[in-house]
């Protein structure tokens, strides 16, 4: 877990020079504020607006952060993140992240740098994968070729494969 970042204090200060609604959109968006995080259309419903709308505010909120955190303390933070995901193969269960970066009551933080930054690239759960950040695409292309030859080979031989042969396949 990283005690190097106050990420609370640190997307305050990113947020306090937007407009109140737009800081407030993406407060509850993320749940920056320890809450939960909430739709475009609850939010939209709480202002009497579309959720469309909101999806704009939120666009205008997000690019006028990535320009904020272009600065470099803010780019250390992001070179923190991708340092770790280089360590760990270009590849990490997105739980598994949150909850190295920040302990339960900062991981809606670290999930908002994380769709700050560049260049993370977030895949949503399948059949054969968790949810997942990368910072290399090459990375997770490999990985699905793996686990697609492990499957092939297995349903092939329906036999479990020993360890020592898995990393050869």
């Amino acid at each position: 877990m990283s005690k190097l970042f106050d990420y609370q204090k640190i997307h305050r200060d990113l947020l306090k020079d937007l407009p109140e609604r737009t800081k407030d959109v993406l407060e509850k968006r993320f749940g920056l504020e320890g809450e939960t995080k909430e739709t475009l259309e609850s939010i939209g419903k709480s202002y009497g607006i579309c959720r469309e709308r909101i999806r704009q505010v939120e666009e205008v909120g997000i690019n006028f952060i990535k320009k904020e955190v272009q600065k470099p303390f803010y780019q250390k933070i992001l070179q923190y993140f991708r340092n770790h995901l280089k360590r760990t193969g270009d590849l990490k269960r997105e739980d598994l992240l949150l909850s190295h970066f920040g302990h339960q009551k900062q991981q809606n933080q670290v999930l908002f740098w994380l769709t700050l930054g560049e260049p993370f690239f977030r895949f949503s759960e399948t059949r054969d994968f968790y949810s997942l950040w990368t910072v290399n695409l090459d990375s997770l292309n490999l990985a699905q070729e793996i686990n697609e030859n492990f499957v092939k080979r297995f349903r092939k031989e329906k036999k479990l494969i020993p360890q020592e042969e898995i990393l050869h396949i």
